[in-house]
Parts: structure tokens; C-alpha cells; sequence
């Protein structure tokens, strides 16, 4: 689909909310004015598969700048879309286009969002003062790509026959399971498999429209596009075979069906927005902690250096919290109970994958388990399963490793004021901070009126990454680093 940019001329954030369909004149905000918009705020997170924004509005009682009869709450609704610029050169180069014809050699600049969200609740709230009576509205939201989480399709019988449509369970399970089930050894691709099961919700929410929500993949596809523009997927493949995906015959949104197939913390979920083109996207991967093979914490990217003049404040911080000391990969479906299997891989019998145990946080922590559990499974009749095992078995040793220095990593948050000259961290990004590599976990955009626009981010894994495969290494003298980027501070 085409990028949905909008003219931007002003030097300052703008934000501009639009019908879903795009029809008629948007409603523009520029910050560097008083408007009726007095505060936003938007981010992102791994720990968030939707995205976030707020939107805070101060309406007077007289006609307001936009020229509208109605107050701003009326002309605000549910479903807008609303676009975010913040970052100056966030911009995208195209060929002029008019009136139908292209002309190639006249390249036009075009600011791009910085982040794409739809509201999904407006809010209208009064509060008497000692100077009278204040008003305020306030919509909230998701980000575009966050939509898939409401993306449904009914299972369940008694819902279809009210809705008058009888969805054929049995046709929509084969579409979805024999496409999968594996006649050999070769694991899938969790990018095939996502697009493969997005795509048949599409196709299914048209042929049973009372039994979904097609809207909502109109939304998405208006706004973001297909398949390859929504999901951006690694290389990784399932470590298992897939048969059936669902969890019996009821109301299950997409989401509800690939979050069983790629479960944390061996996945993230996460939306983002891919700076070259503007669209927010919906990244899919493996942690990118591994220290051999290609998907390691060296080369997923180049860390973002973290500019000590626009630090307003940060906290860092060691903790136990999250130290685990049993690590063991279960599958759904396998011919053997959880439980039971946990005892054989625990005592090294069968073809279970083994436990990995980090003995000596044993010795002082006890019994901590992190357990996986994926599900589905499934092989062509007169097939054997022979990798499933092994692949089990190596994830395991790989969650050991991306915890075992839990203890060891630094975490915490950096406040800055944003730098609108450059794209700022995201969250699934590397920074570079105090001497040592960080991941950001978290990172939250705010302004309000009469203030610089505001970037926190939520941190963590800090650390030395220092030789070619990112070996993790205990980040020492934090005072002393601390005295160092004070002296980086007041130098710039």
C-alpha cells in the first residue's frame, strides 16, 4: 500500500488524526501553537504487542481554531487513525505524483510518522475549581499494527448458528493444519506460517463475514498493507512439528493463535516503526541474545550511541529477580505428559530433551524453573519424528545462556529531551550507554504544552559485549563511569 504522509513544513511536532477511510480534511495539531492539544504521549515495548498512545485536549467554550461548530470531542472518534511527527528528518523520497501521472525525475520530500495509532476510547471529563469549571478530553489508543490483536474469527458453534452462518469447522481446520503437518525433517518457517495463517483469516473473515470482524482488516491493510508490509519475521523455524493450532472451537483472534505458536521469552512480539518508510510494523523474532550463530547480540544491529547533552536523568540498577536455575522446553501434544517429562529429562531417560540446570545459582537460589511450552503437534502418517528432540534440547542449552548472567546484567531507565535531528531508540534496539551496550525494553514519548518534547527509555542486559560473538561481561566502576559522563555532560 502507499505511505499515507502528509505535507509537513513546520519545524515542530504536528499531529494529525484522520477518518479510517481517509476521506475528508484531517484535524492537524502543531505543537508550536497553542491549540486545543495540550499533551500526547506514545511508545512502544517488547512487552507489548499493541503500542500505546494519549492524546489530551483542553476544548473552550468558543468556537475553536479549526473553525468547527462542534466541540473537539464531537469531531474526534473511535477508529480515527492518528499520526504522530516528531522527528524532523524522518522523511521519505518519492516521485512527484498528480493527477494520475508520475513524473520520475521530480523527487519529492515527505515527512513520514514517527508513530501510527487508532483510538480506541475517547474521554470527556469536567472538575470544578476555585477560577470555575475545567474540561478536558483525552483519547487513547493502540498502534495500527495493534489491531491484530482484534482481528477475530468464531469457532464456536452456538455463536455461528445466532449469527446465521454455519463457518465449517472442519474446512477451516484443514486449512490450517495440513498446510503444516511436515512429511520430513525440514522445520518450518515461522515467517511462512504467520503469513500463511493471516492470510486464511482474511480470506475466511470474507466468506464468514458475521463470524469475524473484517473491518479490522481493512483498517490494516488501508493503513499498513499485506502480509510482507504487517509482519516483519526473522529466519528462525519452529522447533517442533505443527498440527492443530487451536484451542477448541471458540472466539479466537489471530493473535490468540500465533502467540501459542512463538510463546515468550523464546519470541518477541512487538510493534515499531520502520524509519524508512514511516509504517509501523509488527516485528516477529527470536530474543536476539545468543552468542554463536547468526541471530547474536553483536549482529542483530549497531548499538545507538546516547548523546550525553540531551540526558536528563537515568537510574541503573543489579537485581535477582529474574534469575532462574531450571531450564526445560515442553511441547503440547507430545506423547507424554508434562509432568512425566519433566522426571525422564530430569533423569536422562527416554528421548526427552534434557533439563539444563545452572548448578551452582542452584546452590544459592534453589529451584527456579523457566519452562517453555509450545503448542501443537503433529506428523504425516508413516513418519518419524527425529529432530523435535534434538532442537528441544539445544533451545534449552540457548535459555540457559541468555539467563544465566540475570544477576549480573544492569537494568534501569534513561529520561532524555528528544533530539528531533534523528530517529530515537526504539524499543527491541541497542544503545550504547556509560561505556557499555544496553537493550531497551520500553520506550515512552512525551509532550506538553510549554515543555520540550520527552523520551524515556526502559532498559536492560547491560553490560561488555566486547569480542566478536558479544560474550556478556560484567559492566565494573559504575561510579567512575558516572564521574566520565558527567565530564561528557558539561563539555557538550
Amino acid at each position: 500500500m502507499g505511505n499515507h504522509a502528509v505535507s509537513y513544513q513546520s519545524p515542530q511536532p504536528e499531529v494529525v488524526i484522520w477518518r479510517p477511510d481517509k476521506s475528508g480534511t484531517p484535524l492537524c495539531f502543531d505543537i508550536s501553537k497553542r491549540t486545543l492539544l495540550q499533551a500526547y504521549s506514545f511508545g512502544n515495548s517488547i512487552n507489548d504487542e499493541k503500542g500505546r498512545f494519549s492524546l489530551t485536549f483542553y476544548p473552550g467554550d468558543e468556537e475553536n481554531f479549526i473553525g468547527l461548530d462542534d466541540a473537539i470531542f464531537d469531531e474526534i472518534h473511535v477508529m480515527d487513525i492518528v499520526e504522530i511527527y516528531e522527528t524532523n528528518n524522518h522523511f521519505i523520497q518519492k516521485p512527484h505524483y498528480e493527477q494520475g501521472i508520475t513524473t520520475p525525475n521530480i523527487i519529492v520530500k515527505e515527512v513520514v510518522p514517527t508513530f501510527t495509532g487508532v483510538i480506541r476510547e475517547k474521554k470527556f471529563a469536567t472538575q470544578k475549581t476555585e477560577n470555575g469549571a475545567t474540561r478536558k478530553c483525552v483519547v487513547t489508543g493502540c498502534s495500527i499494527v495493534g489491531l491484530v490483536h482484534e482481528f477475530k474469527m468464531n469457532f464456536d458453534m452456538q455463536a455461528t448458528v445466532i449469527t446465521k452462518e454455519l463457518a465449517n469447522n472442519e474446512e477451516i481446520q484443514k486449512q490450517f493444519t495440513i498446510k503444516f503437518i511436515q512429511n520430513d525433517n525440514a522445520p518450518l518457517k515461522v515467517a511462512d506460517v504467520i503469513k500463511e495463517i493471516w492470510n486464511s483469516y482474511i480470506d475466511l473473515s470474507k466468506k464468514y463475514g458475521k463470524s469475524s470482524n473484517p473491518k479490522i482488516g481493512e483498517h490494516i491493510n488501508k493503513w499498513v498493507g499485506e502480509a510482507d508490509d504487517i509482519f516483519d519475521v526473522d529466519d528462525s523455524v519452529f522447533h517442533y512439528p505443527i498440527a492443530s493450532i487451536f484451542k477448541g472451537q471458540t472466539t479466537q483472534t489471530f493473535f490468540d493463535v500465533i502467540a501459542n505458536l512463538i510463546p515468550k521469552p523464546v519470541y518477541e512480539i512487538f510493534p515499531y516503526t520502520e524509519v524508512e518508510t514511516g509504517k509501523m510494523r509488527l516485528k516477529i523474532r527470536e530474543v536476539p541474545f545468543d552468542t554463536i550463530g547468526e541471530n547474536t547480540w553483536k549482529n542483530f544491529m549497531k548499538p545507538i550511541e546516547i548523546n550525553p547533552k540531551y540526558v536528563k536523568s537515568f537510574d541503573v540498577k543489579q537485581t535477582d529477580n529474574e534469575v532462574y536455575t531450571v531450564f526445560f522446553s515442553y511441547l503440547v501434544g507430545y506423547p507424554l505428559q508434562e509432568d512425566k517429562a519433566i522426571v525422564l529429562a530430569m533423569q536422562g531417560i527416554g528421548d526427552m530433551p534434557n533439563v539444563e540446570i545452572d548448578e551452582e545459582k542452584f546452590k544459592v537460589y534453589g529451584y527456579r524453573p523457566l519452562f517453555v511450552s509450545f503448542n501443537g503437534y503433529g506428523k504425516a502418517d508413516g513418519t518419524e519424528d527425529t529432530g523435535t528432540g534434538d532442537r528441544l534440547k539445544k533451545l534449552n542449552e540457548r535459555l540457559k545462556n541468555w539467563y544465566e548472567n540475570k544477576d549480573k546484567f544492569f537494568s534501569g531507565s534513561i529520561t532524555m529531551e528528544t533530539d528531533l535531528s534523528v530517529d530515537m531508540p526504539q524499543a527491541g534496539e541497542k544503545i550504547s550507554f556509560l561505556g557499555g551496550e544496553f537493550y531497551v525494553t520500553d520506550s515512552e514519548h512525551n509532550w506538553t504544552f510549554g515543555g520540550s518534547p520527552e523520551t524515556k527509555l526502559t532498559i536492560d542486559r547491560g553490560g561488555y559485549y566486547r569480542n566478536s560473538k558479544g560474550t556478556f561481561e560484567e559492566l565494573t566502576g559504575i561510579s567512575k563511569r558516572y564521574k566520565q559522563f558527567r565530564e561528557l555532560q558539561n563539555a557538550s
